[in-house]
């Protein structure tokens, strides 16, 4: 079941950007990466690529820049040339690095891609990875022969029998005590597996689901911990935490309002002394107008401004009584967002205001008008001590 999660960021300025690829293929790459300068103590990969300190894993390779490409882009090693092989394989057959080998090939990523489980899906397969932690999974059949048995009481592990009372908190503990053990691709893995069956099937089970979403998320962010990862890095890896791990949400929709607010914001957060990886000033969002720089920039504050949209305890939209008034937002509400974005490209590039016309206005008819409220009434409206409200 393949999901298309392209999303078209392309410039409205310089050569278009076309689509970026999938999150969880750069996220694949960036940590293949990862394991290989954990193996190696390196901790940056611009080393492996450097022919003066000839790094083993670029011995008898022509110059160039292959693990830096994976480190900025994400790129697939298997799409990337080195010498007669292409650099995954040119790294696998050295036989010195079989944790990153394993690691690209590891089967929470196909699942981040297609939502397939595969035998994942299977209680025997959980049961047989929970065991390590001192838990297993038992059916209601098995439950009912335990309890029929005696083997069934209050005291719980303390005596070695099965827990009478459903504690949730109390049951998971085994795993929230082993949190560092978890904080692997196999343990976030696993904690996927069992989120997914326990809401499988038992959807109302909301209290166990909820424990081990964030047990989940617990164990996913120790992993970025573990491989420090970079910046895009690890703000990418949160969003597949949000949008292919604890829920299914794989296609997210940002607008251009909220691509060029993020980059304003990220703009306004940038460090001016930062370097690039050729030793020069790095230019912030706002400083670039076209070529590689500018879309990383545009592909991170996509990330950032995802993780926003989703960073969020409420349902977002709001239900509202069909009036002329929600109608007539509505239908203008894209003129609005029209006016709001010429505004800020007033304070940010005046030079792109040359020869732009002048937005016709966004008119309100009187009816509509007659329904608005003063910013006091507004206030009264939503605060009941509010004198007005009496």
């Amino acid at each position: 079941m393949g999901t298309n999660t392209k999303q078209d960021l392309r410039s409205k300025r310089g050569r278009p950007k076309g689509s970026f690829r999938d999150p969880a293929l750069r996220a694949q790459a960036w940590h293949w990466l990862s394991e290989l300068l954990m193996a190696t103590g390196e901790t940056d990969p611009r080393r492996f690529d450097d022919v003066k300190g000839a790094h083993r894993l670029s011995r008898g390779l022509p110059v160039g820049r292959r693990f830096t490409r994976v480190m900025e882009d994400g790129y697939d090693p298997r799409n990337i040339s080195a010498g007669k092989f292409q650099l995954f394989d040119h790294v696998k057959k050295s036989r010195r690095f079989p944790q990153a080998t394993a690691a690209y090939g590891h089967p929470l990523f196909k699942y981040m891609q297609d939502r397939d489980l595969g035998p994942a899906s299977e209680p025997s397969w959980i049961r047989e990875r929970l065991r390590p932690f001192g838990l297993t999974l038992m059916s209601p059949i098995e439950h009912d022969h335990a309890r029929a048995f005696g083997l069934v009481g209050r005291e719980g592990w303390e005596k070695g029998l099965i827990d009478w009372e459903v504690n949730v908190v109390a049951t998971l503990a085994p795993l929230k005590n082993q949190l560092e053990e978890l904080s692997t691709l196999d343990g976030v893995h696993l904690l996927v597996a069992l989120h997914r069956f326990v809401v499988d099937t038992a959807p109302a089970a909301t209290e166990y689901a909820a424990r081990l979403s964030e047990l989940l998320f617990d164990a996913a962010i120790g992993v970025s911990e573990r491989y420090q990862y970079g910046r895009e890095q690890h703000d990418t890896w949160r969003l597949l935490i949000e949008t292919r791990l604890r829920r299914w949400i794989p296609a997210v929709r940002v607008t251009e309002d909220e691509l060029s607010a993020t980059l304003a914001q990220l703009d306004l957060f940038f460090d001016p002394t930062e370097r690039n990886v050729a030793g020069r000033p790095k230019l912030g969002p706002l400083q670039v107008g076209r070529g590689r720089a500018e879309r990383r920039w545009r592909r991170y504050a996509y990330v950032v401004a995802a993780l926003k949209r989703l960073d969020t305890h409420e349902f977002p939209w709001k239900f509202a009584a069909c009036t002329d008034g929600t109608r007539w937002i509505e239908q203008n509400s894209e003129r609005i967002n029209q006016h709001i974005r010429q505004s800020i490209s007033k304070d940010h590039d005046v030079s792109e205001l040359r020869g732009r016309k002048e937005l016709p206005p966004v008119s309100m008819p009187a009816a509509v008008h007659e329904l608005r409220r003063s910013f006091s009434e507004r206030d009264s409206f939503h605060n009941p001590t509010s004198p007005r409200s009496q």
